[in-house]
């Protein structure tokens, strides 16, 4: 286990290292940990970086954050990894290597600004949304409710509106990720019994993600024997659902979002959207990609939720 003496040294000599070759300040280094999503503050990164170490916090969970998004910022930006025999960090060997500078989060992009889209009418229509999926060169995810219309477009659209352009993406090796709410689940009980006593037709929606999973089983074995180089895959998650996410590559620089929240006693077609990019509302983005990621962690694969639930009659003929 790492000592809190070891790690003081090396969040130490991080900062050193980023001071001396990049003239970063401490405001600077502790904005783009923040945009890490490292749980860090001013007041504890300056004890860390004070000469007198009995001010230094005790516990090596407080001080782990400063250490792993230090090692993080100085291997992109600088190509270094700490030597623990030097106590510092040395540049690594590499051939053609260039700096990769990871942002600093902004407070005021919260408020929105650049190329937030804001559209009060409501869920995309189908050609703006293969538009902003074809952009996608690492992966697209889909993460709904019922997906009821998002798999029907497989089958009840013209090809070309919609199934020929998710091809041309498994083919160029995109990664299509979809996600529904497990309709088994205590969760999905609670949340259309709750919705129904305003929408009566929200009784009918566990049969609605039945019918959906059925749709979505076909395209998946559909692609399997394709070979495509892209995967398409399908997930089932059990949590409260709170909005509707359209993702591509939100795990690089260059990701978008599309966030739609679900309004009660209002259809979620009809909820607004709001569709921005990480490069221009960073803050933003960083929020509801934890959200994002908190929600889909522990989502189960298709095929292995099935394995679980075939004995159902819905799915008796899988």
């Amino acid at each position: 286990m790492k000592s809190q003496h070891f790690l003081l040294i090396k969040i130490q000599a991080g900062f050193f290292c980023l001071e001396k070759y990049l003239e970063y300040s401490q405001a600077k280094v502790l904005r783009k940990l923040e945009y890490l999503n490292y749980d860090v503050n001013a007041s504890t990164f300056n004890k860390i970086l004070s000469e007198d170490d009995s001010n230094a916090p005790k516990r090596v969970d407080t001080l782990e954050p400063y250490e792993l998004g230090l090692d993080k910022i100085l291997l992109s930006e600088l190509n270094m990894s700490f030597n623990e025999k030097q106590s510092t960090y040395l540049k690594k060997p590499a051939f053609n290597w260039t700096p990769d500078y990871i942002p600093e989060l902004n407070e005021d992009e919260t408020k929105g600004k650049g190329d937030l889209v804001y559209n009060a009418a409501g869920r995309l229509p189908i050609q703006d949304k293969v538009n902003l999926m074809q952009t996608a060169t690492k992966e697209v995810v889909e993460f709904g409710l019922r997906l009821k219309s998002f798999s029907e477009y497989f089958t009840s659209r013209n090809e070309e509106e919609f199934k020929i352009p998710i091809n041309a993406l498994l083919q160029k090796g995109v990664t299509v990720k979809a996600y529904l709410l497990d309709p088994t689940s205590n969760e999905a009980r609670i949340y259309f019994d709750d919705r129904a006593s305003v929408q009566r037709e929200e009784k009918k929606s566990k049969e609605i993600i039945q019918d959906s999973i059925l749709r979505l089983k076909e395209v998946m074995d559909e692609y399997e024997q394709s070979k495509y180089p892209g995967k398409f895959e399908v997930f089932i998650y059990k949590h409260i659902p709170y909005n509707h996410f359209l993702i591509v590559d939100g795990g690089t620089r260059q990701g978008t979002m599309v966030v739609s929240h679900y309004i009660y006693g209002v259809r979620r077609a009809s909820c607004p959207t709001i569709q921005f990019t990480k490069s221009q509302n960073s803050s933003l983005f960083k929020r509801y990609w934890t959200s994002y990621k908190a929600l889909s962690e522990t989502a189960v694969p298709l095929q292995e939720w099935l394995e679980k639930y075939k004995h159902l009659e819905a799915f008796s003929s899988l």
